[in-house]
């Protein structure tokens, strides 16, 4: 019995009562985490086992067009973002961090370590990027989110928002 889905424009992902995850339609850029499954498509629901076989449980899940993003969850209660999905070969399609591989054997996923040291509040997973919300102070923080400019720029912290007081507030620089 599933506890939860998530649809995606060509693939979906469940969560069971035992926090496995299953999924079905396209495993184009291995968005499902399988290396051995084609791309024309799985008609019904199939056990993610390279992804159960981590020993963590499934806690939320949402897929994008190129890439899926699921917080596990270990023995001990701390949670952890994983992304799973290559665009093109060996590139990852990780939250736009296209400059990482993965390398001769490696599994098409990875926890995100930037969210390693935070409370992830919600995500959802889009076309080539993705949207994380993390739990923290009213300030944005140094090392979040540096956005490259042209001509060498960098920007941090381009959209913040945080809660205070049960409200959102939003910050913009």
């Amino acid at each position: 019995m599933f506890e939860s889905l998530h649809l995606g424009l060509e693939s979906a992902t469940a969560i069971d009562t035992e926090g496995q995850l299953w999924g079905w339609g396209f495993n184009e850029h291995r968005r499902l985490g399988l290396d051995d499954v084609a791309d024309n498509g799985i008609h019904r629901p199939l056990a993610l086992y390279p992804l159960n076989g981590l020993g963590l449980k499934a806690k939320q899940v949402s897929c994008g067009n190129l890439h899926t993003l699921i917080l596990f969850e270990d023995k001990e209660g701390k949670r952890a973002l994983y992304s799973v999905g290559t665009k093109v070969g060996s590139e990852f399609a990780h939250l736009g961090a296209l400059e990482d591989k993965v390398g001769e054997g490696e599994k098409p996923f990875r926890e995100i370590q930037i969210f390693s040291d935070r409370v992830v509040a919600d995500f959802v997973a889009h076309d080539t990027a993705s949207l994380v919300v993390v739990e923290g102070p009213d300030s944005p923080a140094d090392d979040l989110y540096n956005h490259k400019l042209p001509e060498g720029k960098t920007a941090k912290g381009l959209l913040h928002f945080y809660q205070k007081d049960s409200k959102w507030h939003f910050v913009t620089e």
